[in-house]
């Protein structure tokens, strides 16, 4: 797809402003994610929130009573067009940033780029699925000069990112 007919709109809600967002660096990750999939227009709402927020969220929405690291919610797709709500925990990209070796600012992007990859059809239950969306992560993050290195610091049995084995999304 050419990224010139790319169309991006993100709309934002930052009730967490604790680490800090790049917009530029996530509408750059969209307009990678999408051209490597059917969708050229997305038009996506991102919130930042702490846990307690997204803990209530995931109560209602999956009936999981605990704060989780992303939702995400597809509102509709068609044709080239994919509609959703990304939703991120800026506090657990505190806690679980230190444990990858990066900074917060870099685990709350990994988080929307997975929530992301969930809104154009990637899923991670399986095993083989979980593969190919960390290779999808790991892509993106590589093409915005970010180095996946959760790969790098988990041990044998222990989640490849923060965003797996939660039953999110």
């Amino acid at each position: 797809m050419n990224t010139a007919d790319t169309v991006i709109c993100l709309e934002w809600h930052l009730a967490d402003t604790t680490v800090p967002v790049d917009r530029q660096r996530f509408a750059s990750a969209v307009q990678r994610i999408l051209a490597g999939s059917r969708f050229a227009r997305a038009t996506i709402s991102v919130a930042i929130l702490d846990n307690p927020q997204i803990q209530q969220l995931n109560r209602r929405h999956l009936q999981h009573d605990y704060p989780t690291d992303v939702l995400s919610f597809l509102f509709d797709e068609r044709d080239d067009q994919v509609e959703g709500e990304i939703i991120i925990s800026a506090e657990m990209a505190r806690q679980q940033a230190p444990r990858y070796q990066w900074a917060a600012e870099d685990e709350l992007l990994l988080y929307f780029v997975h929530g992301m990859l969930h809104l154009i059809g990637h899923d991670d239950h399986a095993d083989e699925d979980r593969a190919r969306m960390r290779a999808a992560e790991a892509s993106v993050l590589n093409g915005l000069g970010m180095e996946a290195r959760w790969r790098e610091v988990t041990t044998a049995g222990a989640p490849a990112s923060a965003s797996e084995g939660d039953g999110k999304s």
